[in-house]
């Protein structure tokens, strides 16, 4: 952001954080703003301003509309420099949870080491596998 003009300049990844259509010149703020969360938009402000007064380096984590119904997190990380506040904009993504369930087939493994299908130290070896370390092929 350039504190002489109030113009936000942001990549193409930032404006999609938005859900903004992206523009190579500034950001448009007055579409931007809306998006952020009302008690954090006046954070965001203060922050920015602090950070120009006194030349300093900000971060902040806000919500931003997701255009669904709800907010996503998002993470500012900015510092002073020229007159201007650079920095770099994370979209705090949920982790994946992956829940995996378990069926029952017949049983496919023998226990015994004197089974057909036993390893040849009796530990549990799968039904119907070929060993490739025997030396006859054999389980």
């Amino acid at each position: 952001m350039k504190l002489e003009t109030g113009h936000f300049f942001a990549a193409e990844d930032v404006h999609a954080i938005f859900d903004l259509p992206y523009t190579t010149g500034p950001a448009n703020l007055v579409e931007l703003l809306p998006r952020i969360h009302d008690e954090d938009r006046i954070l965001i402000t203060q922050t920015f301003e602090h950070a120009s007064r006194h030349k300093v380096g900000c971060r902040y984590v806000y919500r931003v509309d997701n255009r669904r119904g709800g907010y996503k997190m998002v993470q500012s990380v900015g510092r002073f420099r020229n007159n201007e506040i650079f920095g770099v904009v994370y979209e705090f993504v949920e982790p994946l949870r992956i829940v995996g369930g378990r069926r029952q087939f017949a049983p496919a493994l023998t226990v015994s080491g004197r089974g057909q299908n036993a390893s040849p130290r009796g530990s549990i070896a799968p039904a119907r596998c070929r060993n490739p370390w025997s030396p006859n092929g054999s389980a």
